[in-house]
């Protein structure tokens, strides 16, 4: 195709890194646009919680096989490991106790590792947590975090060495259509890249890039704050595993043993939404810590693909 590209990926987010890695891979010629750097939108400020765990079996099985490419990214990039499995988990009430225990079995028989654990197992697993309402709790244990910003930039190098073109700081003003296809992208300078197939992958943008092609796609932007506490040293002390709590309505994981990071949870993709959040009653020795907020995300630095 002109401009020399089969394919072109608009947004270099984990989504459309991992596009474009797969497709180079394959031998296709694709170009990654991305309007700062790879992981510089939401893939970079997320939480990054790795857990198996939905309601929906679309979800889990992509969560697995999400977690299966993660953790072989040292054999795919050649880098370090940008996972720590400490493990996730899970506690809930008694409103939905029958739905997630058989939301697990069927989780089990998808290949993933998940325990159901009564409440005095959770109690005997998590020491010094608030028991209140507690019907009952999921451990998995091969889960935990992602280093979401690394993980994303080792993608991105590596579909760069398969062969990919990766255009950073490059803005897509509009998309190219003409009757029924999309041709391919306007950058904000006037530049036109054409090829067969575009990929979007622009997150939240990606409503705006559609509505330029008369296309209105149903997508709602939620902002979503979350705290990033000073734990003096002792986050996997405070915090040693990922957590989710559906019954406070919140989550937390420590970032190594400098921080926790918590937010508010309104059931997501488990296919239960919580209209409202409550106290983030996350944990009783949580409580004894005197955090600060430092801004909405994980703190990453920025930069283009080196």
């Amino acid at each position: 195709m002109r401009n020399g590209s089969d394919v072109i990926v608009v947004g270099a987010g984990i989504v459309g890194s991992s596009a474009a890695y797969h497709l180079a891979k394959a031998g296709v010629k694709v170009t990654l646009v991305e309007q700062t750097h790879p992981a510089g939108g939401p893939s970079g400020k997320s939480s990054a919680l790795l857990h198996a765990f939905y309601l929906m079996p679309e979800l889990s099985q992509l969560s697995i096989r999400g977690r299966e490419i993660l953790v072989s990214l040292p054999e795919i990039a050649g880098e370090g490991s940008f996972v720590t499995e400490i493990g996730m988990m899970w506690v809930c009430g008694n409103d939905n106790k029958v739905s997630w225990t058989a939301a697990a079995e069927r989780i089990r028989g998808e290949g993933a590792r998940i325990e159901t654990l009564s409440p005095q197992a959770f109690a005997d697993a998590a020491p010094g947590f608030a028991l209140d309402n507690v019907a009952m709790a999921l451990w998995e244990p091969e889960y935990g975090y992602a280093d979401a910003f690394g993980a994303t930039n080792a993608i991105a190098r590596a579909a760069r060495a398969n062969g990919a073109r990766i255009m950073q700081n490059t803005l897509v003003e509009s998309l190219q259509r003409q009757g029924d296809r999309i041709t391919g992208v306007t950058l904000t300078d006037g530049t036109v890249l054409e090829a067969g197939t575009v990929v979007l992958a622009a997150g939240p943008w990606t409503r705006r890039l559609l509505a330029t092609v008369g296309l209105d796609l149903p997508l709602h932007v939620e902002r979503h704050p979350m705290a990033v506490l000073d734990a003096a040293g002792k986050a996997r002390q405070v915090m040693p595993f990922a957590w989710c709590d559906d019954i406070y309505c919140n989550y937390a994981r420590p970032d190594n043993d400098g921080v926790i990071l918590a937010g508010t949870w309104a059931g997501g993709g488990t296919g239960l939404r919580h209209e409202h959040a409550g106290p983030p009653a996350f944990c009783r020795k949580s409580r004894q810590l005197h955090g600060r907020c430092r801004g909405a995300g994980i703190g990453r630095d920025s930069g283009d693909l080196r």
